[in-house]
Formats: C-alpha cells, structure tokens, sequence
C-alpha cells in the first residue's frame, strides 16, 4: 500500500466513524431525558441490560424504561439492579428526580441515576 490509498481509505472511514458518534450520541440523551421526567410506579415484569445500562418493564406496559445507575466502587455486583431486582418488586421514580426506589419485601433499596 502506498501513502495515496492509506489516505483515501482513511477519508472514507472518517464520515462512518463521525456519523455513527453521533447517532450514538443522541440515543442517550433522549433516552435519558425521557426517564428523568417520567413518574414511574409499578410490579417489575421484566429486568435485563441494554446499551450499558439497566432497563425493566413494569408490568401492564409494553415498554422498557433503560436508565444508567451510578454504583459504588465498593458495592458487590449481586446488588447491582439488573441482578437484584426480580419480577414482582416494585419500583417508585417520581418526575425529574435523580433516585429510583426499588422496594423488595418491604425494605427499600435506592439507586441515584447518573445525569
């Protein structure tokens, strides 16, 4: 390969790399914004991960709400939400707050949402 094709097959890459960033970009967002305004109380139907975050479906909905917990460094993976949570508990968010009540055989388990 010669210096002429290195850099033509770097130029045609960079729009891909730039395109997809932003894509990327403005998934998060949207999805974060939408999540913090939203009240939400409801029996957890379903728990999982997606897009490095965690997401649940409350039962009744057909939708899943993905949110991004802050955890501490010392806090043992069996309590992070997409494990410890399970189908039946109940989750308590109220609108444009930062917390996220995860109540579990009457004892309440709180998650800050990262902003």
């Amino acid at each position: 390969m010669n210096y002429l094709e290195i850099g033509l097959f770097t130029l045609s890459i960079l729009p891909v790399i730039y395109v997809g960033t932003r894509m990327t970009r403005r998934m998060y967002p949207a999805n974060s914004k939408a999540f913090r305004k939203s009240t939400i109380y409801g029996k957890i139907a379903d728990v999982g991960r997606k897009r490095r975050g965690e997401t649940f479906r409350l039962d009744g909905e057909r939708k899943s709400h993905l949110f991004h917990p802050v955890y501490e460094p010392h806090l043992p993976e069996e309590q992070f939400f997409c494990r410890f949570a399970q189908k039946g508990d109940a989750v308590i968010k109220t609108a444009n707050s930062n917390i996220l009540i995860l109540r579990k055989k009457g004892t309440n388990y709180i998650y800050t949402l990262a902003r």
